[in-house]
């Protein structure tokens, strides 16, 4: 039987491990940024759990080691439309059946807060299996980058769960029991070979001493020989290379750094990467070597950059098909304005009987006026009297003329209130 006290060296058989053969390997799994949790079935009993799985999660080590995980990080029971506890446990199980890693999409899980309500978080999960040497899955490490804020700045489920996606990072399972496990190089190895990012290990200078294998696959890097040494500032381009010695000098002083860059890979293809930068500390607490993990953005970075653009021609079409539909509503105004037109004169053709019946009647006034002040011996009285009858009714007629024309025309009409009574006794006469 394998003595699990006795550590491996299947990590110095890597180039590049003889610089880092007396480094503590609990201090590189303490200083790995991202939370990792070990568990082991059936019960899911936490058996591991790093800085920043405590962080996360705002407890202390003695509070999750030796515990069920779901008794700890239980759903809240107010919110029946919680299924972390469920997702995560059938993901658990994919693992046990299929031995192999299960990328979970982006969960939200609630956490207690200090005052030990219920909060909203968001997270990004992925379970990776270790197996024991019988072959079958021993433990299961559990990794998951919290994306709480992305989810609330994104506010649209689908482009998150892209991002998240594109983000999410394989890390792996573990063996032993949980002392055994942080006392383990194996158990470091394991983590380190099973990540599908970049891990380096640099000395305080800054030269690359360490990669993981697939480190060396994400950066292209065929020969770790032909890298061992180099400064790794010198492989960023454009402001990469100033982000890259800001984050050294801060890790030198003790501090974790950040920054988001562009940078090649040894074949020269083009990535975007998101890198952590920590301190690996020694026995007197002081930065010994430093750690540095890089995620490949380069997915992510396109799909917002196709997002963008598409936001970009949807504003454009927007604009263009506003101005369409003014334009379009222009001629619809001319084209109604013109069927209105058209309607008047075809009201006026309807009452030229009318207006002519009208006229007929005026023209019959005048005309009797003036047959009357054809008579001799006319009294000077009634030749008045006629006189002013003619000129009321050509100024009706002139009334009548008007309207007409304004009704066939565009000009705004004038009403004009007046006595209907009055009028009938001004023509009583006649």
């Amino acid at each position: 039987m394998r003595d699990i006290n006795r550590p491996t060296n299947s990590l110095f058989a890597h180039p590049g491990a003889d610089s880092v053969r007396g480094l503590d390997y609990r201090s590189l799994f303490e200083a790995v940024p991202v939370p990792l949790l070990v568990v082991s079935p059936p019960h899911w009993t936490v058996v591991a759990a790093n800085d920043a799985r405590l962080r996360a999660t705002g407890t202390t080590r003695s509070e999750q080691v030796g515990r069920r995980l779901f008794d700890l990080f239980p759903d809240d029971p107010d919110d029946p439309a919680a299924d972390g506890v469920q997702n995560l446990t059938a993901s658990f199980r994919r693992v046990l059946n299929t031995k192999s890693p299960d990328t979970m999409a982006v969960q939200r899980y609630a956490m207690r807060d200090a005052e030990g309500r219920f909060e909203e978080r968001w997270w990004s999960p992925v379970n990776v299996p270790v197996l024991g040497a019988d072959g079958e899955v021993a433990f299961i490490l559990h990794l998951v980058e919290e994306v709480t804020e992305t989810v609330r700045l994104r506010g649209k489920a689908e482009a998150m769960d892209r991002l998240a996606h594109d983000q999410q990072r394989v890390i792996n399972r573990l063996i032993a029991t949980e002392a055994e496990l942080r006392r383990s190089e194996e158990f470091s190895s394991r983590v380190l070979a099973s990540s599908i990012d970049c891990i380096k290990v640099l000395d305080l200078d800054a030269r690359i001493e360490f990669m993981t294998e697939q480190g060396m696959c994400v950066m292209e890097v065929d020969d770790f020989e032909a890298i061992r040494g180099t400064l790794w500032p010198d492989l960023w381009t454009d402001d990469g290379r100033e982000k890259a010695l800001a984050a050294v000098a801060s890790v030198n002083a003790g501090d974790v750094a950040r920054f988001q860059g562009f940078a090649r890979t040894m074949k020269a293809a083009p990535r975007w990467w998101d890198v952590v930068v920590t301190p690996i500390n020694g026995p007197d607490g002081r930065p010994e070597k430093i750690l540095v993990v890089s995620r490949d953005l380069t997915a992510a970075k396109r799909a917002e950059d196709a997002l963008r653009i598409s936001e970009e021609r949807l504003r454009d079409l927007n604009t263009t098909l506003e101005g369409r539909v003014s334009a379009r509503t222009v001629e619809l105004e001319q084209a109604q304005d013109a069927l209105r037109q058209s309607q008047k004169l075809e009201a006026v053709g309807q009452l030229t009987g009318g207006v002519a019946h009208d006229f007929n009647n005026l023209l019959t006034v005048i005309k009797s006026s003036t047959d009357l002040l054809k008579r001799p011996n006319l009294p000077e009285e009634r030749r008045a009297r006629y006189v002013g009858a003619i000129s009321d009714t050509v100024d009706r007629a002139a009334r009548l003329t008007a309207q007409l024309l304004a009704f066939a025309r565009r000009q705004s009409l004038k009403p004009e209130v007046f006595d209907a009574g009055a009028s009938v006794r001004a023509i009583s006469g006649m």
